[in-house]
């Protein structure tokens, strides 16, 4: 990152939420032959599947959460954020002050706690 954009610090803001873990993780899903099944099966439980949109999205969120960790662990990040907004889901954009108002305030105490001793001591002097 520092070479491509020429920048001296790198931070790394992990917004997910948990959903690249949750839909890895997802519920035991049933075969397409189970689903053909119960279409068919009219007095039988309907068994349902994530749709192509829940797929493609789960699948965008792993690979970013896979990039995420590959540049972790190779140290190309100087500040790793991970903002708790795990109880929000991707699209929630009416909730828009509510996380800028906590990627704000877990920000502010990341930057705080990531100050140098000495640099903190010369701010507030």
């Amino acid at each position: 990152m520092r070479t491509r954009c020429g920048a001296g610090t790198v931070i790394a803001v992990d917004v997910g939420g948990g959903a690249a873990n949750e839909f890895a993780a997802d519920r035991d899903l049933p075969t397409g032959w189970q689903l053909l099944k119960s279409r068919l099966n009219p007095w039988g439980p309907r068994l349902t599947a994530p749709g192509i949109g829940k797929i493609l999205v789960g699948s965008t969120m792993l690979s970013s959460k896979h990039y995420l960790d590959l540049l972790l662990h190779e140290g190309r990040v100087d500040l790793f954020l991970k903002l708790p907004v795990r109880d929000f889901e991707l699209l929630e954009f009416g909730e828009y002050r509510r996380l800028y108002e906590i990627g704000y305030e877990a920000t502010s105490k990341a930057l705080a706690e990531a100050r140098p001793a000495s640099a903190r001591s010369a701010a507030d002097s």
